[in-house]
């Protein structure tokens, strides 16, 4: 709360940080998993959801809270294809070429993404 109240934070050894003029973002699966269906009924609020898991004179401090929806098979291949063009780089330093197969590509979007941690394990 003293970032956001301030604008600065203090540290353990009394090192100041000045926070003017930043964009602080806060990530959190706090909430997750409420109106996953596209059911404008079943749709709650964001803040609601995580009203629950924070004091609220954190949350009235807020400006904007993002929810990310999950990713689609589209959103992974793409990701596959991001990783792959790195790998590829990279190798390309050493003069060797990965070629990766469609199949193959499945099997990293299969074996890489986990429903509650999304597409962390892809980079494993």
């Amino acid at each position: 709360l003293q970032v956001l109240d301030d604008g600065r934070l203090t540290d353990g050894q009394g090192n100041t940080v000045n926070f003017k003029n930043t964009v602080i973002i806060a990530t959190s699966n706090a909430g997750f998993g409420y109106g996953q269906n596209n059911d404008d009924e079943n749709k709650v609020d964001v803040m609601e959801r995580i009203a629950p898991f924070f004091r609220p004179e954190f949350l009235n401090r807020f400006n904007a809270v993002i929810e990310f929806n999950q990713l689609s098979k589209d959103d992974l291949k793409k990701i596959v294809d991001l990783m792959l063009d790195q790998v590829n780089k990279t190798l390309a330093k050493k003069d060797i070429t990965l070629d990766v197969t469609d199949a193959a590509k499945e099997l990293l979007m299969e074996q890489g993404y986990d429903k509650t941690m999304g597409a962390r394990p892809l980079r494993r």
